[in-house]
C-alpha cells in the first residue's frame, strides 16, 4: 500500500512539474509574440528606417511581410554578393517582388560608402 501511495505522490507532482513547464512555454511564445507585435507597431508607424547595407535579418523581419527566412535571405544575399548599391536592389532578391518591394521601399535606407 505504501508503495502505491509513493508512486501516486510522484505521478502528481510530475504532473505538476509538466503543468508549470507547460505554463512557462506558453507565456514565453506569447511574450515572442507580443515583442514582434509591438515591433511591428514601430515600424508601421513610418518612422522606422533600416539600412540595407547594415540591417540584421531581424531587422528586415520586422518589415511588412518578410518573414524570417526572406530576412535571413536578404542578409545572406549581401553577404555574398556585397553592399547593395540602392534600395531598390534589394528586388534581386528571390521572395521580394514589385509588390513586396512597395510595401517595404519606404522603410529602406542606404548610406552611400
Amino acid at each position: 500500500m505504501y508503495e502505491i501511495k509513493k508512486i501516486a505522490n510522484l505521478i502528481l507532482i510530475s504532473s505538476l512539474i509538466l503543468s508549470v513547464l507547460i505554463y512557462i512555454s506558453r507565456k514565453a511564445d506569447a511574450n515572442k509574440y507580443l515583442i514582434k507585435t509591438i515591433n511591428k507597431e514601430i515600424v508601421n508607424t513610418n518612422q522606422y528606417k533600416i539600412d540595407v547595407n547594415t540591417a540584421s535579418d531581424k531587422d528586415f523581419d520586422n518589415l511588412p511581410g518578410i518573414g524570417p527566412k526572406l530576412a535571413q535571405e536578404i542578409v545572406s544575399h549581401r553577404n555574398r554578393n556585397g553592399s547593395f548599391e540602392s534600395i531598390e536592389a534589394i528586388n534581386d532578391i528571390k521572395g521580394i517582388g514589385k509588390s513586396k518591394f512597395m510595401q517595404i521601399k519606404d522603410y529602406l535606407s542606404i548610406k552611400h560608402l
